[in-house]
């Protein structure tokens, strides 16, 4: 082999073993964002499961309470004390938690918040009280949605 072939291939290599890389890391970033996809998803529908816990509505009496949100006695920043669907309204959990409270190991980053809203007829968000609630939880990692999760929740 001359000089110039030696050169050439060297050349050749290099541009490979470039690609190689590139592909690399390109997969690596793939596999870590469906990782945390995948725990995303776990995360939203464990809340989603909690949210179904709990009754439709803080009133059983057959009337159904127009607000949207915590009522008396129960405190916006711990699920502990909701007792029905709406209370998760605007709830945002920073630090991921059990359903008991206690915090969760291996979530550093992810974030969940929850909306409640009525529903009219055709599935559309209703300003006005209605026997449908739809329930939105959604998960976030380092400020980035990565699940949204809707569920429709109705008064029997």
């Amino acid at each position: 082999m001359t000089l110039v072939e030696v050169n050439l291939s060297m050349v050749i290599i290099g541009m490979v073993a470039v690609t190689l890389a590139s592909l690399y890391t390109t997969a690596n970033r793939s596999a870590d964002k469906s990782v945390n996809v995948t725990r995303a998803m776990y995360l939203a529908m464990s809340l989603m499961e909690e949210i179904h816990g709990r009754r439709w509505d803080e009133n059983t009496n057959g009337s159904i309470s127009s607000t949207l949100g915590v009522d008396a006695g129960e405190n916006a920043t711990n699920k502990t004390t909701f007792d029905d669907v709406d209370d998760f309204n605007g709830y945002v959990e920073s630090s991921i938690q059990y359903p008991a409270g206690a915090a969760m190991t291996g979530y550093t980053g992810f974030s969940r918040d929850v909306a409640v809203a009525f529903l009219d007829a055709n599935n559309g968000v209703s300003a006005s009280t209605t026997t449908r609630k739809r329930v939105t939880v959604t998960v976030k990692k380092s400020g980035q949605t990565l699940v949204t999760l809707h569920d429709m929740f109705s008064q029997m």
